[in-house]
């Protein structure tokens, strides 16, 4: 993994807009997701480490150079995934080893289960007035706090989230 920096991440790797998709399932209680992530690398490195803490599972992860205006060069797959459970990070590596300085996108898909507890994006029930227990409810909800939100949603450095970016969270409608 790359330099600690007391629960920071490398200051090498500058997020500046985010593109998150979420699907929730709440008969299965679950979600899944993709984000577009534009990084700003200031200096050349072997891998990227993003927040991802359980029950957040990074399933494949793409990168490719861009200008910055939406022109986009080749995409170079994951290599490897390594989980730092501990520490709650990923660090990705891809094709064509080292990842020169430039501006890239970084492309996500993830999935994990809904949390019970009040942290990060969670599931909490209700019963419908003058219905029975076996008419239970559910929705989700999240603070989108980042120390809140980091557990369950994919996102890279805490100081740069004064930024605004787009969330689309998708869900059946009576589900």
């Amino acid at each position: 993994m790359s330099t600690d920096y007391s629960g920071r991440l490398s200051r090498s790797v500058i997020p500046s807009h985010y593109d998150l998709t979420i699907r929730t399932d709440l008969k299965r209680q679950t979600f899944a997701g993709t984000c577009e992530i534009l990084l700003d690398i200031h200096e050349s490195i072997p891998s990227i480490t993003l927040h991802a803490g359980s029950p957040f599972k990074l399933s494949s992860a793409v990168l490719a150079q861009t200008d910055g205006h939406g022109k986009v060069g080749e995409l170079r797959k994951s290599l490897n995934i390594r989980i730092d459970e501990a520490k709650q990070r990923a660090e990705i590596t891809f094709e064509g080893g080292e990842i020169s300085q430039g501006t890239y996108k970084l492309g996500c898909k993830w999935e994990g289960a809904l949390a019970t507890s009040t942290v990060g994006y969670f599931c909490a029930s209700f019963v419908p007035p003058g219905e029975s227990e076996d008419k239970k409810e559910y929705y989700t909800m999240t603070q989108f706090q980042p120390c809140m939100s980091l557990p369950s949603i994919l996102l890279e450095s805490v100081e740069n989230l004064t930024r605004p970016f787009p969330v689309q969270v998708m869900q059946e409608v009576h589900s």
